[in-house]
């Protein structure tokens, strides 16, 4: 604990609502109709799970050399090539300013 520091942080928190989605992305339930009023069923619908994470890293290519496993401090049992955890990156799509959600962020293997 300690102060509150509104500018330059140490630790970033997120809330991620999820919502169904239909298969082109759009929302299944959207909130507001095209003329930007909302729609009385769907507003107090309530999302699908709620997640609150602590933001630690952003992604970037010049984290691969960077965080080789050749000069990790830790290799655990889940630490994970930088490549491959890239490749995997490029499949999902992510691009900058996307979450990231690593179930192994024990040792962040897979986001580093």
């Amino acid at each position: 604990s300690g102060p509150v520091k509104m500018k330059d942080p140490t630790t970033t928190m997120s809330i991620i609502h999820e919502y169904p989605v239909k298969i082109s992305g759009a929302p299944m339930y959207p909130r507001f109709d095209h003329s930007g009023s909302p729609i009385p069923s769907n507003v107090d619908r309530p999302p699908l799970s709620v997640y609150f994470c602590s933001n630690f890293a952003a992604g970037g290519r010049d984290l691969v050399e960077k965080y080789t496993l050749k000069k990790r401090t830790y290799l655990g049992p889940t630490s994970m090539d930088n490549e491959l955890s890239l490749i995997m990156c490029n499949a999902a799509l992510t691009r900058p300013q996307s979450y990231v959600l690593d179930p192994f962020v024990g040792t962040g293997s897979i986001l580093f």
